[in-house]
């Protein structure tokens, strides 16, 4: 089916919402917290996402596996403004 992001926070912490678009279901919510995610793209085969998250000293790039949001490596790691 089609997945989509969305941001939430959830008792103070950022985190990242995947959603089934065609059933209207929550994939998962539990994959990306802690951050903000300022972007966000899925793969064309829909079963990885490559997320844009800000830290403490710049942001970093991480492919994830869409159904958990469960980090797939290591992050891209940048300093300064994207």
């Amino acid at each position: 089916g089609l997945a989509a992001w969305s941001p939430a926070e959830v008792g103070g912490n950022a985190q990242l919402r995947i959603w089934d678009v065609e059933k209207g279901e929550l994939i998962s919510g539990e994959g990306v917290t802690g951050r903000t995610v300022v972007a966000a793209a899925f793969a064309p085969d829909g079963r990885t996402f490559a997320t844009a998250e800000q830290t403490y000293g710049g942001y970093e790039v991480r492919l994830r596996e869409t159904v958990t949001g469960l980090p797939l490596g290591a992050p891209f790691v940048g300093t300064g403004v994207p």
